[in-house]
């Protein structure tokens, strides 16, 4: 049967090679995927809205090996690729005015996000008077409970 065949095996096959590099770079790109989607859910930026991303690698090798995957990396992450800065830190400038979250992502590594493309003040404005409300009304409700007993 299927589920108890044990694993396909080649004999006098050498193993498949492997590049410890490779897996490094494909690892810090993975790192920096899961941070920049990682903050867009934290901030519930909608999943179609593409953003602005500075990302800093003191590393000359994951620089280079980073840029070259620049629209892959683009694509997963759902950032705008003609607003996305690949750089090293000493040639750091920020892609827009104002505030940005930064993440670390690793040793030598950040993401610069800018905050006005990842928030909606005005939503979030809107959302938290809604919230407020509704704990003003929360807490009367308890007031009452607890003076009728």
């Amino acid at each position: 049967a299927l589920m108890v065949a044990s694993w396909p095996s080649v004999e006098g096959m050498a193993a498949l090679p492997r590049s410890s590099s490779a897996e490094e770079k494909f690892g810090l790109l993975q790192d920096i995927v899961n941070s920049v989607r990682s903050a867009r859910a934290e901030y519930k930026v909608e999943p179609g809205k593409k953003i602005g991303a500075s990302i800093l690698i003191s590393d000359k090798d994951g620089l280079e090996a980073i840029q070259q995957e620049q629209s892959v990396l683009a694509f997963i992450a759902r950032i705008e690729e003609s607003n996305l800065a690949i750089q090293g830190f000493e040639d750091y400038k920020p892609l827009s005015e104002g505030k940005s979250v930064k993440l670390v992502i690793r040793d030598g590594v950040e993401a610069h996000l800018p905050l006005n493309q990842l928030v909606d003040a005005e939503k979030e404005r809107v959302r938290l008077s809604k919230q407020a409300e509704k704990m003003e009304k929360d807490i009367e409700l308890l007031k009452k409970r607890l003076e009728s007993k």
